[in-house]
This record gives C-alpha cells, structure tokens and sequence, in this order.
C-alpha cells in the first residue's frame, strides 16, 4: 500500500505549474515523496488528516518560495519538523500556516518557529496540540496587522496576554490550555472590536473580567473556564448585548454576586456554563426566551424554586442544577432532556412523572428530600445509562420494570426507605456495572442470579439492608 501511494503521488511531481495541491481527509499514508519539492510555483500545499510518516525534510520545502497556504495538520509524524527552510525563504509570504497536532520542533525543545518573525501577512495561525514550550509570542499578534485567526491551544506557553491596536482583523483567538498568567486585558474590547470567537480557558489567569468584553458586539463564543478569574460578571455580558453571543463559559473559577438577576438576558444564549464558582441569588425569577439547549449552574449557593419553563422549553436536552439550595417540587412540564442533574439540593415532593422521556440517558435526582414511590413512568427511559435516586426519602418497593432498561450501567437507590424484596428481574441488567441498593428496609434473599452479570468492573452492594438475608460472598 505505501508504495502504491507514493507512486500515485509522484505523479503531480510532474506538474510544474501546479499551484493548488490539496490532498486534505484522505488515508494517504507513507512518506510524502521528496519530488515535491520541484512544484516551485505552489501557492497552496494541504496535506491535512491523512495518514503521512516519517520526517519533513528542509529539502521538502526548499523551492517552494510561492507558499501561501500551508496545512500539514493531524497526520502521524514520526520526525521533527525542520522550519530551516522556511527561514532561509525571503520571497515566502504566507498567509494560512496550519501545523496543529504535528511533531515540531522537537529536537528544539518545542520552541515556538523563529521564521515566523518575517512574516506579517498571516491571516491564518494555527498551532495548537503540539507541546511547544516558552514564552508567549505576542510579537506574531504585533508583526501581524491582518491576522485573523490565532490557535495557539494546548500548548505550554507561558507569560501574559498582549494585545495591540494593530489587530482589528482578528475573529477567532483561542490560546486556552496553556500556563498563561496575570489579567485579561482590561481594555480587550478595542483591540479586538470585531471577535466572535474568544477562548482562554484552562489557564491561570486571574483578576476580573473586563468590562470591555460586555461590548464585544459580534462576540458568539466566550470561554474563560477553568482559571482563576474573580469578581462579578459585567452587566453589558449579562444583559448580552451583543445578541449574537450563543455559548459563555465560566465554569471552575472563582466568580461570585447574583448573576442571574433581573438584568440576565438568555436571549440567543445556546449554551451557558457557570458551574464551579461562587454565584448567589434566587433563580425563580429567571425568564428565557426558548433557545436555550444547555444549562449548567452546579456547585454554586443559588437558592429559590426552580423556575416552571425549565419543563417547557422543548429545546433544552442539559440541565444541571446539582449541588446548589434549590427548594421546592421539580416543575412539571414537556420535556426533552437527555441529562438532567438536580442532585445535593433542597427539592422536595414526589418524583415527577413527567421525567419519562424516552430521550433521557443521565437522570441524576440524588440528596434530595424526594418522597413517594418511583414513578411507574420511569419504565419509558429505555435509552437511560444513568439513574440516581439515592440519598431521599423514596417507599414502595424496587420496580421490577428496571430489569428492562437494558442500557443501565449505573443504578444507584441507596438510603432510601425502599422495602420489599430485590427482584430478580434486575439480573436482565447485562450492561450494568454498579448497583447500590444498600441502607434501605428491603428483606428477603438477595437473587443469587446477580452473580452472573457480566458488565464491566461490576459491582453491587446491597448490604446494610434491614431483614436481607444469605448474601452471596460476591457482595461488597
């Protein structure tokens, strides 16, 4: 097959004029013949998601002065790639440089490539999912005025963020996963009037957000989870301003004040994160507009009932309420969640009913203060691979119908007041690889048939039950 391959591409090697070579998304493999480097007038070079081996030779790119489009992105590598070449090319102005997920530079110490100091008609830079190490190099932000896009993602880059008025080009700047640190720029909004897309996430930068962001009026994404931001949110981001902005991500920093005031607007919003912070305030009094798909507010001090059109929004499929102050019967309604997380909260009253949608596969409802029998609806969550009802107050006995939700993997009924004894149907469960039934009032034997269940790492626990009797030594 390799030498089929090559063979097949040693045939444009003849095409002296070729100025557009794109062989992107293909299962090209092997090494990419050194004939290539006689197309001197390429302009456009994309090799990307492919299979290619071996080392990028300098002599691959030494002739190739036309380049103006270059994307050697996610193929399997083995060698460095030398930028030698490119530093000796004075004529070379490019203008897309795509070498994500590529091994560069690793004889260097994955050092960001020196060439890239020449060059300052970049529109396209992507670098991001290749381990390079240093400082962070703002000077391709500042030799680079029509710069628009900059993926510097996962990378170890540290230092501070930069910015210069020469950059009002850029739409896309992602320099998430990396060690960077100190504060967002406060005035980010005039360096970057015309962003859409905003990531810089999952690194340690501190402060507050800037005001400016809240002005950002074509911003669409804003991801700054995962550092160590404080403060409140701006108000222009809260009444988003922009109208455009459809994902914001704050979770895991440390942010507090009511964010979810009177003044929050979800209109547009698609997805909203706040997990992992320290927001405050009664959520009842939140409207939404209907486009809302997912909703995360876990692990903050909200309080409040949950307000009644979480249940009706027909689009939403994510919500997840855990481990906040939430009071009050989960409002009834039409549904179409696939997770639904309202766990360590305050809710009270039977389990709805209404929670039977078949599109349901996380359903999380545990440490509560849930009351009654487990809904005879649940028999209609066919797709569910998770359910939790642990940790409340729930009688009546262990529906036999979950022995039909085949796709279970997690059951979790512990600390309940369930009683009667454990039906055998459970042992249907194939798929299953932890059942908790454990602190409850059931009697009875425990079906031995459970032995036999062969999902992975399985393990059940159903001792700690008041009556049970001749436990199988497989229990925990």
């Amino acid at each position: 097959m390799p030498v089929v391959v090559c063979s097949l591409l040693a045939g444009f090697c003849g095409l002296l004029n070729l100025q557009e070579l794109d062989l992107q998304e293909n299962m090209f493999n092997g090494n990419i013949p050194e004939c290539f480097n006689t197309l001197s007038s390429l302009k456009m070079f994309d090799i990307s998601s492919n299979l290619f081996t071996g080392t990028l030779s300098p002599s691959l790119m030494a002739n190739l002065t036309s380049l103006q489009y270059v994307d050697f992105s996610y193929n399997k590598f083995e060698g460095p790639f030398s930028f030698s070449s490119f530093s000796n090319h004075t004529k070379l102005k490019l203008k897309v440089l795509v070498l994500s997920n590529c091994n560069i530079n690793r004889a260097k110490g994955n050092v960001f490539p020196s060439f890239l100091v020449k060059q300052h008609k970049l529109q396209v830079l992507d670098m991001s999912h290749n381990s390079m190490k240093g400082q962070l190099p703002n000077w391709v932000i500042k030799h680079n005025p029509m710069l628009e896009v900059l993926i510097l993602r996962n990378n170890l880059f540290y230092g501070t963020i930069m910015l210069f008025r020469t950059n009002h080009n850029i739409r896309l700047f992602d320099l998430s996963g990396n060690l960077l640190t100190g504060v967002i720029p406060k005035f980010i909004q005039r360096f970057l009037p015309g962003i859409s897309h905003l990531d810089l996430s999952s690194n340690s930068l501190d402060g507050v957000i800037p005001s400016s962001i809240g002005d950002m009026s074509e911003l669409n994404v804003l991801d700054l989870s995962n550092n160590k931001l404080c403060g409140e949110v701006p108000s222009g981001l809260i009444a988003n301003n922009s109208r455009l902005l459809y994902t914001v991500k704050l979770s895991n920093n440390k942010l507090h004040g009511e964010v979810l005031s009177g003044n929050f607007s979800l209109d547009g919003i698609w997805n909203l994160h706040l997990d992992n912070n320290n927001f405050t305030g009664n959520i009842g009094n939140l409207a939404i507009t209907g486009s809302l798909g997912l909703l995360d507010i876990s692990n903050n001090f909200f309080t409040g009932l949950i307000p009644s059109w979480i249940s009706n929004v027909s689009i939403i499929s994510e919500l997840v309420l855990r481990n906040n102050s939430l009071e009050g019967p989960f409002p009834c309604g039409t549904t179409s969640f696939t997770f639904l997380d309202i766990s360590e909260n305050l809710l009270s009253g039977p389990i709805p009913s209404c929670l039977n949608t078949r599109r349901l596969e996380h359903l999380h409802l545990g440490s509560n203060s849930f009351t009654g029998p487990i809904p005879d609806s649940f028999r209609n969550l066919t797709k569910v691979l998770t359910l939790d009802l642990s940790n409340n107050y729930l009688s009546g006995e262990i529906p036999s119908f979950f022995g039909k939700l085949s796709n279970l993997i997690i059951l979790l009924l512990r600390e309940n007041n369930l009683m009667g004894s454990i039906p055998k149907q459970l042992c249907q469960l194939t798929n299953v690889s932890l059942l908790d039934l454990s602190n409850n009032s059931l009697s009875g034997s425990i079906p031995s048939c459970l032995h036999n269940i062969t999902g992975p790492s399985y393990q059940a626990f159903v001792q700690e039950s008041t009556a049970l009797s001749h436990a199988p030594s497989f229990y925990s």
